[in-house]
């Protein structure tokens, strides 16, 4: 029979918290490079018209205006996952402190 350790659920309750975080950070850096992503290449799209691609005549103003695209398309999808993020986070954190107040309840209830 496994006997009952509150150091287990303690780790349980550790980790969560680390995954909590390590969500937010990595969804951040995935949706800025995906919108980064998205925006360079939307904005390439718009900006140069495919003659241009064929003859190599690129601009730099035209090229500097994709690059913006691509620095708004990562703050917004970076801002989006981090919102997102930031409620599954919430979800693990409190189910890191359910499972610390159940170990709080038999402390208290034991003596």
């Amino acid at each position: 029979m496994v006997a009952y350790d509150a150091g287990i659920i303690q780790q349980f309750a550790d980790w969560l918290y680390r995954r909590a975080k390590a969500i937010v950070i990595s969804s951040t850096i995935v949706g800025a490079l995906f919108g980064g992503l998205l925006g360079l290449a939307l904005g390439a799209a718009i900006a140069v018209p495919i003659s241009q691609w064929r003859e190599g005549g690129l601009d730099l103003a035209v090229l500097g205006r994709a690059y913006i695209a691509g620095v708004i398309g990562a703050l917004f999808f970076g801002l989006l996952a981090f919102m997102s993020s930031r409620q599954r986070a919430f979800l693990l954190r409190l189910q890191a402190q359910i499972a610390l107040c159940q170990v709080r309840i038999e402390e208290n209830t034991r003596k």
